[in-house]
């Protein structure tokens, strides 16, 4: 694995309602969408391989969301 891409790619095989954030597992339909809950962990392993920040934003409802930015590019 060289690219966010590939990276990608090897995430859809592996994202699963076990691995959604816990508060999120309950809502979780594979089929519906395969990254949903799945930022926080997603962001931590884009760090590790490729750097960059984790930045996180926090939503009027209380939700948060997790996303990555390397080399300016920002990667949601």
């Amino acid at each position: 694995m060289q690219t966010l891409a590939d990276l990608f790619g090897i995430l859809l095989e592996s994202w699963c309602k076990e691995t959604a954030y816990p508060s999120c597992q309950h809502d979780y339909v594979q089929e519906n969408d395969p990254t949903y809950g799945q930022c926080a962990i997603t962001a931590t392993i884009v760090y590790d391989l490729f750097g960059g920040t984790i930045n996180r934003v926090r939503f009027s409802d209380g939700g948060t969301h997790y996303f990555n930015r390397i080399d300016g590019r920002i990667l949601i």
